[in-house]
């Protein structure tokens, strides 16, 4: 399975791609810990489901890069702030 737009991580993916993932995922989940959003909020305000957005920080979704802009606009930043504090 490819890493394609918000497809599930799962079996037949490198430890690095899932790694990568999932550093991705808590970068963004302490953004929006710091903004104050609860989950729920901050993928309304993307216009995600709760879940997708869950999925995301706990790096189960390849993100795609519209998403990735979505998402640092909710959390008031830049995609390349969330790439920096990921460590990517």
């Amino acid at each position: 399975m490819s890493l394609g737009a918000g497809e599930p991580v799962g079996p037949g993916h490198s430890p690095d791609e899932q790694a990568i993932l999932v550093a991705l995922g808590l970068a963004i989940g302490r953004r929006r810990v710091q903004r104050g959003l609860a989950q729920e909020e901050a993928s309304r305000r993307c216009g995600f489901h709760r879940t997708y957005w869950g999925a995301i920080e706990r790096g189960r979704r390849n993100v795609p890069l519209l998403t990735l802009m979505r998402i640092a606009e909710v959390l008031h930043c830049t995609p390349a702030d969330l790439i920096e504090d990921a460590g990517l």
